[in-house]
């Protein structure tokens, strides 16, 4: 035995009954990633010398896939719990800074002609402006954080998918470097909560022009597929790498310096909210593909 074991090894086996070996990582022969744990015992003769070892090895990846999900679980009620609470604490505060740039600009629009002047000389209508869409930026994030964190309840009702998208972008400031294309036929319906269903278009839109801050094109088209009514929103920007493609719904992560990382969590949780799905194809320096599919029956 000494042969094959070195000294600590062997005051191992001769003052513990059983021990375990550390947690061993495979590959088995169709290429999936297993977990395996191998426990052993020695085995000794009538005067105690260890002469035999016997050791079981256990498949466990089952139980570290369990045990990954409910840390996950766990960790995203968490996120749920804190931006709720952030989420409240934050929304009368940004009410408030949004009512007095009101009556700031009320005020301003009341000043005699002198006094106008003076005030565009020093640019204050151009910083109230300025001071409006750092608000509403911090508004999104807050929704976000509350629509992560708040239960789905959904309001059904039959929507016709272009004319939702027109509105969306009419809703939205789209630089003039970028085309928008719906190529969506006008008889596409989608059922869906048209308020939740908005907010996921926004959001996907939203990244689209962000993806391009030098220009290009965004396109929407439709279709239908074996019990599926899906949207896609194509852009033209500058992708997204590979490796980080299976995180992007993950919430906290972005790529983005200015960014909490819920946009596309809340995405994904109100789109499967409708039993759909939603993915995304990407190929860096080309564009990005973000495709959403509602039953158009029970699947």
């Amino acid at each position: 035995m000494a042969d094959y074991f070195t000294k600590q090894d062997m005051e191992v086996l001769e003052t513990k009954k059983t021990f375990y070996l550390p947690e061993a990582t495979l590959r088995d022969a169709s290429g999936t990633k297993r977990v395996l744990c191998t426990t052993k015992a020695p085995l000794k003769d009538e005067e105690g010398n260890v002469t035999h070892i016997i050791g079981v090895t256990r498949d466990i990846t089952e139980n570290k896939m369990m045990e990954e999900e409910l840390l996950r679980a766990e960790r995203f009620a968490a996120i749920g719990e804190t931006a709720a609470m952030v989420g409240h604490d934050l929304r009368n505060p940004l009410q408030v800074l949004m009512n007095l740039v009101y009556l700031a600009e009320e005020i301003f629009k009341g000043s005699s002609r002198e006094c106008l002047e003076i005030l565009e000389k020093h640019g204050l209508s151009d910083l109230c402006s300025r001071i409006r869409d750092q608000i509403g930026y911090m508004d999104k994030i807050v929704s976000d954080l509350q629509d992560y964190a708040r239960p789905v309840t959904l309001s059904i009702e039959e929507i016709k998918v272009k004319e939702l998208l027109d509105n969306i972008v009419e809703s939205l400031t789209i630089p003039s470097n970028i085309k928008v294309s719906n190529e969506v036929n006008e008889d596409v319906k989608i059922s869906v909560d048209k308020a939740l269903m908005t907010r996921v278009f926004i959001n996907l839109i939203t990244n689209a022009i962000q993806a391009m801050p030098t220009g290009g094109n965004i396109t929407f088209r439709a279709c239908e597929s074996e019990g599926w009514r899906c949207v896609s929103i194509s852009d033209t920007g500058i992708g997204i790498a590979k490796e980080i493609l299976d995180k992007i719904f993950t919430p906290t992560f972005t790529t983005k310096a200015k960014g909490q990382g819920f946009g596309l969590a809340v995405c994904k949780k109100f789109v499967e909210a409708h039993n759909g799905k939603i993915t995304v194809e990407s190929n860096v320096g080309e564009g990005t593909k973000f495709t959403v599919c509602i039953p158009s029956r029970e699947v």
